[in-house]
């Protein structure tokens, strides 16, 4: 009998914490890519923890590719996704990793040299 009151309190508490988890939007800041994969953030806005980036202008064959080149520029401090369907790349700087905060043209600066690499 104890165990079925339990059971009904559980779920409800499970229930309330999985709710409490919403998804806030994502607002992205503007970036391009070059051919040569190099990335420059829009330095007429302050800086954003999130950019998307058009990549259809680099004719990715396959999604493969554009994971695995996207891949080779990620480091500790940018973080690097594919929707390769939509042909949009995603950056998330990772803005508390650096000793103090950066701004916009610190953050393009280094994202520029990466560039090459």
């Amino acid at each position: 009998m104890k165990y079925l009151l339990m059971t009904p309190i559980l779920w409800a508490f499970l229930l309330a914490s999985t709710s409490s988890f919403a998804q806030d939007e994502i607002e992205y800041g503007t970036a391009t890519v070059s051919e040569e994969y190099c990335v420059s953030l829009d330095t007429d806005s302050a800086i954003s923890e999130y950019y998307s980036i058009d990549i259809s202008h680099l004719n990715l064959l396959t999604e493969l590719e554009a994971v695995n080149n996207f891949g080779f520029i990620s480091n500790n401090l940018l973080t690097y996704s594919v929707d390769y369907a939509a042909e949009t790349a995603y950056l998330h700087v990772h803005l508390d990793r650096t000793s103090s905060p950066k701004d916009i043209v610190w953050w393009n600066d280094y994202v520029n040299s990466l560039c090459g690499l």
